[in-house]
């Protein structure tokens, strides 16, 4: 029957939007879909829009192709510096071989003296003529200078007769010297490109090997390490050991590289290394270091090879990336010129079709309109029915499972006359009644925090405090709801009997309940537990404009403050015994009229005290 009230209600309101629509039209708020092919006002504006909507599309490929033939560009650009990285990183490698080489000859000089001072000084002269020849633009001045800082007293010591003494202070000014230039390498040439990090990398780990094998080539020589040369050569072992792992992360195919130069080369040194690393004395003896030597020589040519395939690589790639790119930026020019071409064609043919397309536009929003509006009344009225949470769920086919809630008010009313009016009135008198009294209480229930649950006959139930849980307001929110209603109720009058009134008894209960979906076909929202039984037991048991509390209620009540109870007394309740039970008359400062019509019904005769009733 309500149910029924509110699809008329819905109805009369799409109708009545309809006709707001229809009136725009009418009043040409909204110009007609053929309003613009039927005036001359409205032909001149389908011309203006038959040149400029090509244009329009056009100029915007325009854009895009000078867009994309500048992001090729860059590309290019890009590609191009990768190839030119390429060719300074190899050169700037030359310089740092050419030290490296240099750095083993001083060594081998002062270990072993099986290189003279004169082999030295020709080395020297060809490390100046390899930075000689380097560009500025690989190498500026200033890093050159601070690279000779540590070369040039290194090369004094190196010649001078006791520099054997000092012999690991002239490795490490030549190991900060090569540092210099291999810091710039990775600084200057930092892409993003994983195989050229990888690069880097390698380079990196080989320089430090080539540290561990002069490390180690001293102590098989002199027989034990002093604690810095042992704390540089686990460094440069640990550094070197993560430089090779890390490459191939960056670029799987680095272990491929590697591993087809190590295919024929057997050069482990574990067992060497670990005795170096425990720094036992040792008897010198130059088989163990020629053969130490010899396989970490080894190993270090078996890297610079895979360093060599993968600059080959890299500069393959290079040379195919750039070959694509200016295919790319040829490819874009030509659209950017079929574009400028297409203007005159694509005008005459967007002419043809503009009005179809109009047409065409027209018709969908209007559905599309008319869908959004059919899908918002439905949700309306789903959410009149059900909780919006429980519409989304049953929405997308979701199981709604029952909820449980700690402590809800519930809140049940009826009519106390409706028996007797019923009988002297007509069925079609009653609907209007129940209509007349239900939209009443509706529009009441709106300004508070509750949930409509259902409307049977003339029982009317209401909860605070689910589906969306509120605190403690929940029992606020039905005690000001019922005495609003009893205040509204005074004034009330039965539409076909204006001499009575409805007399409203309400219910109060507060305390846990269970609250679920029941059914699939028609599915409501009902609540369930001894909560909900007590409240309406508590209505069926009240007296006619009277709210009756439960102990419970009159509790929460009072700890919230500022509302008037009384003590009605013991009252037999159906299924629970004796309950202890209350009215509730108002609220504390302020003179209602529902307090007045409440406290008038009170103090009756009987109504109240602390006697023991039965009903």
């Amino acid at each position: 029957m309500q149910i029924s009230s509110r699809a008329t209600s819905l109805a009369a309101t799409v109708e009545r939007r309809g006709s707001e629509t229809e009136s725009c039209f009418d009043m040409g708020c909204i110009p007609p879909p053929n309003y613009l092919f039927q005036t001359t006002k409205g032909q001149r504006w389908q011309k203006l829009q038959m040149v400029v909507l090509p244009i329009l599309p056009l100029t915007a490929l325009f854009i895009q192709s000078s867009v994309r033939l500048g992001s090729a560009a860059k590309e290019a650009y890009r590609v191009q510096r990768w190839i030119d990285a390429l060719d300074d990183m190899q050169e700037l490698g030359l310089v740092i071989a050419a030290l490296q080489t240099e750095r083993e000859i001083v060594m081998a000089h002062l270990y072993s003296n099986e290189t003279t001072q004169f082999t030295a000084l020709a080395q020297f002269e060809k490390t100046d003529a390899i930075f000689a020849g380097t560009q500025f633009s690989v190498l500026p001045v200033k890093k050159r200078n601070n690279c000779r800082v540590f070369l040039n007293p290194a090369r004094q010591a190196a010649v001078d007769y006791n520099a054997k003494n000092i012999s690991f202070q002239i490795f490490t000014k030549y190991a900060k010297a090569i540092a210099v230039l291999t810091n710039y390498y990775f600084e200057e040439f930092s892409f993003t490109h994983n195989r050229l990090q990888s690069l880097k990398l390698l380079e990196q780990g080989i320089e430090r090997l080539q540290i561990i094998r002069t490390i180690g080539t001293r102590y098989f020589l002199i027989g034990t390490l002093t604690r810095t040369e042992m704390v540089s050569f686990v460094r440069s072992n640990k550094v070197a050991s993560d430089s090779f792992v890390s490459s191939v992360i960056y670029d799987q195919a680095i272990e491929g590289f590697i591993s087809r130069r190590f295919k024929n080369c057997s050069c482990d040194v574990t067992d060497m290394a670990q005795e170096i690393i425990a720094n036992q004395k040792i008897a010198p003896t130059i088989k163990t270091m020629n053969q130490w030597y010899f396989q970490m020589s080894r190993q270090i040519s078996a890297y610079s090879l895979a360093t060599i395939d993968v600059r080959d690589s890299l500069v393959a790639i290079s040379g195919s990336n750039h070959n694509a790119a200016i295919l790319r930026c040829i490819a874009e020019l030509v659209v950017l010129i079929l574009s400028l071409v297409g203007f005159p064609v694509c005008c005459s043919i967007m002419i043809l079709i503009v009005n179809n397309v109009i047409s065409y536009v027209t018709y969908l929003i209007d559905r599309k309109q008319r869908a959004k509006f059919e899908k918002r009344k439905t949700e309306e009225l789903l959410h009149q029915m059900l909780p919006k949470s429980v519409v989304m769920q049953l929405k997308f086919h979701k199981k709604v499972e029952a909820e449980k809630f700690d402590c809800v008010t519930v809140f049940f009313s009826d009519i106390k006359n409706f028996s007797y009016v019923s009988t002297i009135s007509t069925p079609m008198q009653m609907v209007n009644l129940l209509n007349a009294v239900y939209n009443h209480l509706d529009n009441i229930i709106e300004r508070y925090d509750v949930y409509k649950v259902e409307t049977i006959n003339e029982v009317y139930m209401v909860c605070s405090g689910l589906p969306v849980r509120n605190g403690k307001n929940h029992v606020k929110e039905i005690a000001n709801l019922s005495l609003n209603l009893m205040e509204s109720m005074a004034d009330f009058k039965i539409p076909h009997l204006r001499q009575v009134g409805p007399e409203l008894r309400v219910g109060i209960n507060t305390g846990p309940c269970v609250a679920g979906i029941v059914g699939t076909k028609m599915p409501r929202y009902c609540l369930f537990g001894d909560t909900v039984n007590v409240a309406a037991r508590m209505q069926t048991n009240s007296l006619p404009l009277k709210i009756h509390i439960t102990r419970k209620t009159e509790r929460l009540l009072s700890e919230i403050g500022g509302y008037i109870t009384e003590y009605r007394g013991k009252v037999m309740i159906k299924g629970k015994g004796e309950m202890i039970t209350y009215w509730l008359i108002g609220k504390e400062g302020q003179g209602s009229r529902a307090a007045s019509i409440v406290s008038g019904v009170a103090s009756e005769p009987g109504n109240g005290g602390p006697s023991t009733t039965s009903f």
